[in-house]
């Protein structure tokens, strides 16, 4: 007969690489043709072509924003690789790529969050991350979001690594890699790297280590930093003026002078699984950097031209406040109530 000793003995890595394959199997027999065609991939992967070809227009420029939508071709990282993966695997080879920063990147939140939580709290939080409708929509659809959100967990997972503490300059100069690639991913990541940020001088404050050695690290970490960006920046660099110029058009147009209406941001705030609702909630729980900068990414969310694919870089948000929140409970059952109502929206976003 089961009991609770017998749940009890179920390892949760176990249950979470079993979800996990299930999940990846279900994603690979609907990815070639749900949905059949997808203008967001179309544009991202012709964008990674012009980098291919160096080429200075591109079909994205006759939208009906014309040269102001220029921007979002100085973000090299997210298309190049989406035009590589297209050349290695065809028409698939966006959603291909979209599909491997999900798992990569779920992978890398879940052991990040081992290392600062249960390991019950640390598989459903993860999984409702691997779960949440929007962010399947987008890898469907073949956007860059999830290799964005991959660089991001996978910076904090080696910020928590044994490689961070004891091999230090190898650590920093990775940290400083990761940080990179996922600002240069698309234009829109750079309202998660605060993240990151935050956890690494976190990390270093409590190594409680002299002022030199802790310059020694941050300088590390922007080396790897500035070696990626002078790569990422390489196709626009030789007209660099051309692009900025261009780049404060569109930042003008998107985000200064835009209206955007609160009834559909509330609407989008409340989609199931309630994650971006939690998460707004729980940046009032507690006084914290990590709030500060999510309650800014949700006001300039709010601020600007808002729409679902542009909301979804609060997740990492959302989904890393519920994780803290759930490990501070300190009476047991309540945090079993908690993990229980977790688990089945977990289940829920899988159906």
């Amino acid at each position: 007969m089961w009991s609770c000793s017998k749940f009890s003995r179920i390892k949760p890595s176990f249950v979470f690489v079993g979800l996990l394959l299930i999940g990846c199997v279900c994603h690979a027999l609907t990815l070639a043709y749900s949905p059949a065609h997808w203008q967001d991939e179309v544009q991202i992967v012709e964008l990674g072509r012009r980098i291919f070809e160096h080429a200075e227009w591109s079909i994205y420029w006759l939208g009906v924003q014309g040269e102001e939508s220029i921007s979002p071709a100085i973000w090299t990282v997210g298309p190049f690789l989406a035009e590589c993966s297209y050349r290695v695997f065809g028409h698939v080879g966006s959603r291909i790529l979209a599909l491997v920063g999900l798992v990569l990147g779920t992978v890398s939140l879940w052991q990040y969050l081992r290392k600062i939580s249960t390991p019950w709290v640390s598989l459903l939080i993860s999984l409702i991350y691997f779960a949440f409708p929007a962010l399947i929509q987008s890898v469907h659809g073949g956007r860059v979001d999830s290799v964005a959100f991959m660089f991001l967990f996978a910076a904090l997972a080696l910020m928590r690594s044994n490689l961070f503490s004891q091999r230090p300059r190898i650590g920093n100069l990775g940290v400083g890699a990761l940080m990179a690639l996922c600002v240069w991913t698309w234009a829109t990541a750079v309202l998660i790297i605060p993240i990151a940020v935050i956890e690494y001088f976190t990390i270093l404050r409590m190594s409680r280590r002299d002022i030199k050695p802790l310059m020694l690290q941050c300088g590390w970490a922007l080396l790897g930093a500035f070696l990626v960006s002078s790569i990422a920046l390489l196709p626009v660099v030789l007209n660099a003026g051309f692009y900025l110029e261009r780049f404060s058009r569109a930042v003008n147009r998107h985000l200064v002078n835009t209206e955007s209406s609160l009834s559909y941001f509330i609407m989008l705030m409340c989609e199931f699984p309630f994650v971006y609702l939690i998460g707004s909630v729980l940046l009032f729980w507690r006084r914290s950097l990590l709030s500060l900068a999510g309650v800014v990414v949700v006001w300039l969310c709010a601020r600007s031209s808002c729409y679902g694919f542009r909301l979804i870089y609060f997740l990492p948000y959302a989904v890393l406040l519920m994780g803290l929140f759930i490990t501070d409970l300190h009476v047991l059952c309540v945090r079993r109530f908690v993990l229980c109502i977790i688990g089945v929206l977990v289940g829920m976003s899988f159906i």
